[in-house]
């Protein structure tokens, strides 16, 4: 591609950028937002997110399993020293 043929492209593409109405251009920007990964799984892949996932499946099971045994865990009978 020639840099003529690329400076004509270029001018091409903002004249239908700018002759473009306002509340277009707008809504699409909003969309692409709107479809756009976090950022998190953007910089790190999916790892942060199953992390997360397996922290809070940990958490509900400990709540679960402190239930079922009484919350008797934290109590521990000391013995007297001598």
């Amino acid at each position: 591609m020639k840099s003529e043929d690329y400076v004509k492209y270029l001018t091409t593409e903002m004249m239908k950028y700018i002759d473009e109405p306002k509340e277009i251009r707008r809504e699409r920007r909003l969309q692409r937002k709107a479809e756009r990964e976090p950022w998190l799984v953007r910089w790190f892949g999916l790892m942060p997110m199953s992390f997360s996932l397996w922290n809070d499946d940990l958490q509900v099971r400990r709540k679960q399993f402190v239930k079922w045994r009484g919350n008797t865990l934290h109590k521990r009978k000391h013995r007297r020293k001598r």
